[in-house]
């Protein structure tokens, strides 16, 4: 396969798995949106993080629309780097779509606490109290591996910050509603990646 080939066929992988990722998380985000519930305002890391989300959307747009434009910021990665990132992505989808599901009604696209709110500690959350944001992050990064384009790779990266913070202001939220209930589940999961 020649290199012009490979890089057209990388860049098709990329829209079709970019696509699937989307059609799952608009799928519960549109469930979401009839939701009500007390929602908490994100503060500045929730503006930080919508704002690189914009730059990580725009940075897709152009690597999808303008190939030739943005051939300059492409980075020298192997093949192998490269399929290993759509794996990843890939697994992603499947994983997203699990801890939605895992989730349910107590899913929200903000910081809500809904009445009936629960802890949700079965499926991934069993372990970790933040899978949803794991893979997100695993995600961005994959994808970036795959399109093996510069920005996309450093924006997703950044992700993580502003998702650590949201995580901890959630989790003060939660430590508030639930109190030792929470906190015992605090103790014994990790928040991006299982307890040793």
């Amino acid at each position: 396969m020649t290199e012009i080939n490979q890089e057209f066929l990388f860049r098709v992988l990329f829209a079709s798995t970019y696509a699937a990722f989307a059609i799952v998380r608009v799928r519960f985000r549109l469930r979401d949106a009839k939701e009500r519930g007390d929602r908490q305002p994100l503060g500045p890391w929730g503006v930080l993080i919508s704002a690189l989300i914009i730059c990580l959307f725009a940075s897709i747009g152009l690597y999808l629309i303008s190939p030739d434009w943005y051939a300059a910021t492409q980075l020298d990665l192997p093949a192998w780097l490269r399929w290993l990132g759509l794996g990843a992505a890939l697994a992603s989808t499947v994983l997203v779509a699990m801890i939605h599901r895992t989730l349910g009604r107590m899913y929200s696209a903000s910081l809500t606490i809904r009445e009936g709110h629960r802890i949700v500690t079965s499926g991934p959350y069993r372990r970790i109290r933040h899978p949803m944001y794991t893979i997100l992050y695993v995600f961005g990064v994959s994808m970036a591996l795959l399109s093996a384009n510069g920005p996309m790779l450093m924006l997703s990266a950044l992700i993580i910050l502003p998702l650590r913070m949201i995580a901890i202001r959630e989790e003060s939220m939660l430590t508030t509603r639930f109190g030792d209930r929470y906190r015992a589940y605090m103790e014994r999961t990790g928040r991006f990646l299982p307890k040793l």
